[in-house]
């Protein structure tokens, strides 16, 4: 008997085993399926988090503006019907051989040809503008958004203060109005920061493009110290193509008087001739006028943005020691976590002001650029 008891007892203990290796086996089971649904959803939101941190360079913005700007592309059609209208001049000019009439078909390609050239520049220059503008914004938002909940916290200690009778109306009232001011820059931050966006996705073509990262930064380019104002000037003049078409337009002008005195024409169809030859000639002087003083106003703008650099550089050596010692008197009890975050703000501000500048200067150098006759350049910012 006892020993049929300590059989059932043997067999009962076999059993609770089974069921706890079993029930082992079906936990592990369940955690490594959970485990594995676990690293996928994780996965899966690591990949959207990636998808959604994009980086867009100046040069990508560029690049789709090519492809998209209405602008551009408007242009790009004139032009080819210019190609298709120098055309039709040349196959005429088959059966008349008039050297004038080639010349013109020629000059008008080629103004065609600049024309476009011109238009593509601008909108880049639009585009790079653009770009600038909205990296400025995307990265001083952050900033007023703080400057809000700090004047919102000064104004929620003076109302307590004012109940304790430790502060005035007067005190309230300068609060609300530092609170008001904080919100007014904040929300034209924001709609600024809304604007530029809609520029910039209608000039390239990109879409969703607050979700991007402005990544390129902007070095301090500098232009050649050995050239004055006046080797740019003498090298716009001969690099400007509307130099060049003026002069043949004076040239053509000259071949029409020869042909109509060649051809014994009415004197006043001469005189007319010689009328156009002498506008010809106002336009070339015009020309060079109006070059001259785009390339004046550029360089000035240049030099007056170089100083402006140099400023702000001594501004922020200020500006980050003046953090410096607001933190080290906040170790020491002697401001208020409020007192430095504030100095802090004011510190980034000047950072971004700094940011700003370089921004402004390398915007400035590519116009700068454009006035001599060349192109935009992304890369060397020293002019030979």
């Amino acid at each position: 008997m006892g020993e049929n008891v300590r059989k059932n007892e043997g067999k009962k203990r076999m059993v609770g085993r089974v069921i706890l290796i079993i029930v082992f086996l079906i936990a592990l089971s369940f955690s490594s399926v959970y485990g594995e649904e676990t690293k996928e959803k994780v996965a899966k939101k690591g990949d959207a988090l990636e998808e959604v941190k994009k980086e867009l360079t100046l040069e990508q913005a560029l690049q789709s503006s090519l492809e998209n700007n209405l602008k551009i592309k408007k242009a790009l059609l004139d032009l080819d019907n210019a190609k298709i209208a120098y055309e039709k001049a040349k196959a005429n000019n088959l059966q008349t051989e008039s050297i004038i009439d080639m010349k013109k078909a020629d000059l008008d390609w080629q103004k065609a040809q600049n024309n476009f050239e011109k238009t593509k520049q601008e909108a880049q220059l639009e585009v790079i503008s653009e770009y600038i503008n909205l990296k400025n914004l995307k990265e001083e938002l952050p900033l007023k958004e703080e400057n809000v909940k700090l004047s919102q916290g000064n104004l929620k200690r003076v109302k307590e203060k004012v109940k304790t009778g430790i502060a005035g109306e007067i005190d309230k009232l300068s609060a609300c109005i530092d609170l008001q001011m904080a919100e007014d820059e904040l929300n034209k931050t924001q709609r600024d920061l809304e604007k530029t966006s809609k520029n910039l996705i209608l000039d390239t073509g990109i879409k969703n493009i607050g979700q991007f990262f402005l990544t390129t930064d902007f070095s301090e380019p500098t232009v050649n110290q050995s050239l004055t104002l006046k080797d740019f000037i003498e090298k716009a003049l001969k690099n400007r193509k509307e130099i060049k078409f003026a002069q043949k337009d004076i040239e053509i002008a000259e071949l029409e008087i020869e042909k109509l005195k060649m051809e014994d024409a009415p004197s006043l169809d001469i005189g007319k001739a010689v009328g156009e030859l002498t506008l010809s000639r106002i336009a070339f002087e015009q020309e060079k006028i109006d070059i001259e003083k785009e390339v004046r106003e550029k360089f000035n703008q240049l030099k007056n943005l170089e100083d402006e650099l140099k400023l702000q550089a001594l501004k922020f050596e200020r500006g980050k020691k003046d953090f410096e010692n607001a933190q080290e008197q906040f170790k020491l009890g002697l401001i208020t976590s409020d007192e430095l975050s504030s100095e802090k703000i004011s510190y980034q501000e000047i950072k971004l002001n700094c940011e700003k500048s370089k921004g402004d200067y390398f915007l400035a150098y590519q116009e700068f650029l454009v006035s001599l006759g060349e192109k935009i350049n992304l890369g060397s910012k020293n002019e030979d």
